[in-house]
């Protein structure tokens, strides 16, 4: 508990020195590369300090522990009284009556001890949780400034030639530097950690490959109900049965991914955090490819019409291809935040992918144009589809790397978003709509049922 005390309140020291230089650095330093670099170096060395025990529940425990040594005591505060109280549960103690002393004085010296070390312990867990929630909020705020600030400075350089002669040796270093992490045993520990957390997703792989033939039965089953006799969960199965049934493809993918993670990264948290957010990216296209597809749950259970899924998939299969790669760098850029000015491999990547993404948005309107007139809502959704990756385009290429991950990140939530609000819109209408026809059924029925019974009488 001391050792936990003095490093909590080393921690925050250090982290109340790091509040005070922020400023002192933004005005000495003027949003330059050095002020970037700093403030990333600053972030990663903030303390984290987790306690192994709750002092919630320490504290009182320690309470009541005091409470019944304080009773234990007062009973021996007069020896005499608690000498003949001794002997008279036991009398052939009278013959010893000076042992039964020297041993109660013994037992008074051990408890009046113990009281003091509890106090003490007691004292010493107020004052550490005091400063545990000091530290926790102090570093949630500083980590928070230096977020805020790195956002609006620049992390990279600018395109420049200066920046295009550095880019060869840069992206020599880093390849390097990937296959010198092959012959440290810290990265192939952290690599076989990470391998064996995951692996339970080989076997749900491969038990859906084993069930598949059986997942495929039940999605038909419940296609040909939507006509006969159609219930209001039969379109949320059918949406946990496709989910299921594609689960091998995405795994695969991830897979794919994850090699290339743990290539990038050495941390084995780290690496479990991006392949995490990974198999997030590649479960929605996964998904919302396979749903689009022809005869298929959107068709069936939506009544979205072919030529209109058909569209809607060409542009999502393209939007996979390109935006996968800048997902996975934007999060390990975001995660190893420290190394992004010298993450020349990933800047390219996203450099490329956002102009691949630009110049399909524009080739998708032009197309869109030469056939049709584009509504109001359209025109905005092709601003959107085009203004997006240029935006990102130029922010890199002015050297707002660490900025432009950011924002990718929040634009990737905010788009899956999205999709689950226009799949959740469309589930509960069939839902409804499910329900309105078989109460009129319901009702149908009931008319037919009096109908004949009048006939009868």
């Amino acid at each position: 508990l001391n050792k936990n005390a003095h490093e909590v309140s080393s921690a925050l020291n250090q982290i109340q020195q790091i509040q005070k230089s922020l400023n002192a650095q933004l005005q000495d330093l003027n949003r330059s590369l050095v002020l970037s670099r700093l403030l990333n170096k600053q972030q990663n060395v903030i303390p984290e300090i987790k306690l192994s025990y709750n002092l919630d529940e320490k504290i009182p425990d320690l309470n009541i522990w005091l409470y019944d040594l304080k009773e234990l005591r007062d009973n021996l505060f007069d020896i005499n009284k608690a000498t003949d109280e001794a002997i008279n549960l036991t009398p052939s103690l009278a013959e010893n009556r000076s042992k039964v002393e020297a041993i109660l004085k013994q037992r008074q010296n051990l408890y009046n001890t113990l009281y003091q070390e509890l106090a003490n312990e007691l004292n010493t867990s107020i004052a550490l949780k005091i400063d545990y929630t000091e530290l926790n909020k102090l570093r949630a705020q500083v980590k928070n400034d230096i977020t805020e600030k790195l956002f609006w400075i620049r992390s990279n350089q600018p395109i420049s030639l200066e920046f295009l002669f550095t880019i060869i040796p840069f992206l020599s270093n880093e390849i390097t530097s990937i296959g010198q992490k092959f012959y440290s045993d810290e990265f192939l520990e952290n690599t076989l950690n990470t391998i064996l957390n995951v692996s339970p997703l080989w076997l749900l792989a491969f038990l859906i490959i084993y069930l598949r033939k059986y997942l495929n039965r039940v999605e038909n089953r419940l296609a040909m109900r939507l006509d006969k006799n159609d219930r209001i969960w039969v379109t949320p199965l059918a949406i946990l049965v496709s989910i299921l049934s594609q689960l091998p493809k995405m795994i695969w993918r991830i897979v794919l991914g994850a090699i290339f993670i743990i290539l990038l990264l050495s941390d084995s948290s780290s690496q479990q955090k991006v392949i995490f957010m990974l198999s997030l990216h590649i479960a929605v296209f996964v998904f919302c490819l396979e749903i689009l597809k022809p005869n298929s749950l959107a068709q069936r259970h939506f009544s979205i019409p072919p030529a209109e899924l058909e569209q809607k998939r060409a542009i999502m299969s393209k939007i996979w291809f390109a935006a996968i790669p800048v997902l996975i760098i934007a999060n390990i850029a975001e995660i190893d935040a420290a190394n992004i000015y010298y993450d020349i491999l990933g800047y390219l990547i996203v450099v490329i992918s956002s102009l691949a993404l630009a110049i399909l948005s524009a080739k998708w309107l032009k197309n869109k144009l030469s056939s049709e007139s584009l509504s109001p809502t359209m025109w905005i959704f092709a601003g959107l589809c085009i203004c997006t990756p240029v935006i990102v385009l130029i922010m890199m290429l002015s050297g707002y790397y660490y900025t432009t991950v950011k924002l990718i990140n929040r634009l990737a939530y905010t788009f899956y978003f999205g999709l689950l609000y226009w799949l959740l819109k469309n589930t509960i209408r069939r839902m409804m709509h499910t329900a309105e026809n078989n109460l009129l059924k319901q009702r149908l029925q009931k008319l037919t049922n009096l109908k004949l019974k009048k006939e009868k009488n």
